[in-house]
Parts: structure tokens; C-alpha cells; sequence
């Protein structure tokens, strides 16, 4: 491997979460190799548009099937990005733990990535030449800490600076206006999103009670939750908080959450921006493990599920079953007690 590669690829195609948490391997990728290009493969637009804020990356791809969007937008098949890859002559090719398998694998080695780093499984030897074992009871940080240790990076690993535009920062004062939210404190709930992260959400009639609760304690604290498709208008969260419906953005979400005193979320891609923004946060666990993705930051807690087959990680086996996942109801278990306490501590912390 060249002392000082002139071009490296990252492939982390993963959740909001996991893009949050690949930011931290940028920013050391960039540095340990400060002269050279780096480039990233994601999942969608959403952790494209995020990776694209750190102004860490040349170009950011979105790989989903069957082709390829660049940062300028242009779609291609994914023969033309293999071409692509092998015309750049990337010196390395790195695959976090959530991308590791045969397709990134394949597309890191056809590609034509000089030295191709990832995890060590059944379905990637063959595509890459300096790997490790797999731990999966280590942090998913941890890990991708370690295999971009095989890139010759050793430290550096901490959140980038997100840049955003004026106009998203603009949307959002008017959203505070909007809602008589200007220069209050507020809480940011978010029970959770869809497709696999069905087993993940907090019912809304949990966080309703957690707000309940501490608006009897801090009465002068708002509410505002995150009104995903899945967020009825009849849910009593309605009654509770103000919905949050600029979802256009996930800029705009980041920026909101910089405003906020706290995020009391469940594990899916908010806690994960919070703990970027430096927002405290409380991260609500269920089926998913804290120890191997919860967030990272200087200001985080978790509250796990007291369901004894928690965590069980299931979901991660039952394919398209959603009807397994709707049953997966441990989240309704959450101590709600800890979370209030751990929420009003931190509340009177943020007043003194």
C-alpha cells in the first residue's frame, strides 16, 4: 500500500445512523491521507445529501439495485460505475461492517481497488485482501475503527462539521415561529421509521406518557416529534407535541436538532444526528443491542427493554416478515420511569 494514496473509496451503505457514524472514518481517512481524494458509496439520497455537508468527499455515489446515482445526480447502470471505479484507479477500497457481503465486495474488487479493507465472512473473502474477523459483540464504531485501521489509519475518528445552507437553517426558524417555539426549550421525540426499523419503534403511547410526565415537571419545555408516514394525524402524539413534517432534508432534521435541549428517540437515524449536533440524547432500546449500535457521543444514555429475550436481534433473520416484526413488542416494556429521570436530570443540567 502507497505510503500516501492518491485516491480512496469508502463503501457504507447503510441507515441514517450508519452514515452519521461513517463521518467519523472520513474525518480520519481525511486526517491521516490529507492530500488525497475521498470518495463514498451510500445507500440514498438522504445519507448521500449528509455525507455531502461534510465537504469531506469529491463524490458521493448512491448504489441501490440496479444502478448507480452520482453526486451530480446522473443515473448509470451499474456496469458504467464499475468502469467509473476502474478509471478513477482508487489506490484503496474500504467496506464498513454494515456494507460487508458480496455486492460491495464485488464492486470494490471489479473496481479495481488496490487494496480492498473489510470484515472476514463467507461472502467476501474472495474480493478482499486485508480483512478481520468479525465481532459482533463489539460496537458497529468500533469495528469500522478497526478496518479502516488496516487502511494505515490509526486515529483521528471523531464527528465532521456539518455545513448548512442558509435556506434550511431559514426553514426552520420559520417552523419555531410558525409553532410559537422561538427560544423555548425543547424535546425532540422520534419513536422510530419503517421497513426493518418496525421492530425498533416506540409506540406513540409511550412517548406521549414519557411527555406527559415531564411537562408536569418543566412545564415551560415543548415538544416537537418527527412525523414520518407511519405518524398518524389521529395518534395522540398530536396532542402531546408538535409534528415535525419537513422531512424533505435530512439536513433539516439536523438542523432542528441542534436546536433542541434533548432527543428521547429509539435506535434509528435521529439519536445518531443528535449525538453529531451534540444534542443530548436518550437512545430507546428493544430487539437492537446499545452495546453494538447505540450512538456516539459526550452526552448520550440508553434505556434497554426488561424483556429477558431483549436484546434478540430477530428481525435481522426473518427476511420480509412483517408480520413478525409488528408482534416483536418488547419496546412496550421500556421503563419509563428511568427515562423521565434520566430526561428531567438532564433538563435541570441544561437550566444551570
Amino acid at each position: 500500500m502507497s505510503n500516501n494514496p492518491a485516491k480512496i473509496i469508502l463503501f457504507n451503505c447503510g441507515g441514517i445512523g450508519d452514515a452519521v457514524l461513517g463521518t467519523r472514518l472520513l474525518v480520519a481517512l481525511h486526517g491521516r491521507y490529507p492530500g488525497s481524494q475521498l470518495d463514498c458509496v451510500v445507500s440514498g439520497s438522504l445519507q448521500q445529501e449528509l455525507v455531502q455537508a461534510t465537504g469531506l468527499c469529491k463524490d458521493v455515489f448512491v448504489v441501490p439495485t440496479g444502478k448507480v446515482r452520482s453526486e451530480d445526480n446522473q443515473d448509470e447502470s451499474l456496469y458504467a460505475f464499475v468502469r467509473r471505479l476502474r478509471k478513477t484507479g482508487y489506490n484503496i477500497g474500504i467496506i464498513t461492517y454494515q456494507s460487508r457481503g458480496f455486492w460491495n465486495s464485488f464492486l470494490c474488487r471489479a473496481g479495481g481497488c488496490k487494496t480492498r479493507c473489510g470484515a472476514l465472512d463467507k461472502k467476501s473473502t474472495w474480493f478482499l485482501n486485508r480483512t478481520i474477523p468479525i465481532h459482533r459483540s463489539m460496537h458497529v464504531n468500533d469495528f469500522n475503527e478497526n478496518i479502516v485501521k488496516l487502511a494505515g489509519v490509526t486515529d483521528g475518528f471523531r464527528y465532521p462539521e456539518i455545513r448548512i445552507p442558509e435556506s434550511v437553517k431559514q426553514s426552520v426558524d420559520l417552523f419555531l415561529e410558525k409553532n410559537n417555539l422561538t427560544g423555548k426549550k425543547i424535546v425532540f421525540l422520534h419513536g422510530g421509521s419503517g421497513g426493518y426499523g418496525i421492530a425498533k419503534r416506540v409506540p406513540d403511547v409511550i412517548l406521549c406518557k414519557i411527555a406527559e410526565e415531564l411537562t408536569t415537571h418543566n412545564p415551560e419545555v415543548s415538544f416537537v416529534f418527527l412525523a414520518t408516514d407511519e405518524y398518524e394525524s389521529g395518534s395522540s402524539l398530536y396532542d402531546a407535541a408538535v409534528p415535525y413534517k419537513d422531512l424533505s432534508s435530512v439536513l433539516t432534521v439536523f438542523a432542528l436538532l441542534q436546536r433542541c435541549e434533548l432527543c428521547i428517540s429509539s435506535d434509528s437515524g435521529p439519536i445518531h444526528m443528535a449525538a453529531m449536533a451534540g444534542t443530548p440524547v436518550i437512545g430507546l432500546f428493544g430487539p437492537t443491542d446499545p452495546e453494538h449500535t447505540g450512538p456516539i457521543g459526550d452526552n448520550v444514555s440508553t434505556v434497554s427493554s426488561q424483556r429477558k429475550c431483549s436484546p434478540c436481534l430477530g428481525y435481522r433473520d426473518t427476511g420480509r416478515n412483517m408480520q413478525h416484526l409488528a408482534e416483536c413488542s418488547c419496546l412496550m416494556d421500556i421503563d419509563q420511569t428511568e427515562v423521565i429521570n434520566k430526561a428531567m436530570e438532564i433538563l435541570q443540567q441544561m437550566t444551570v
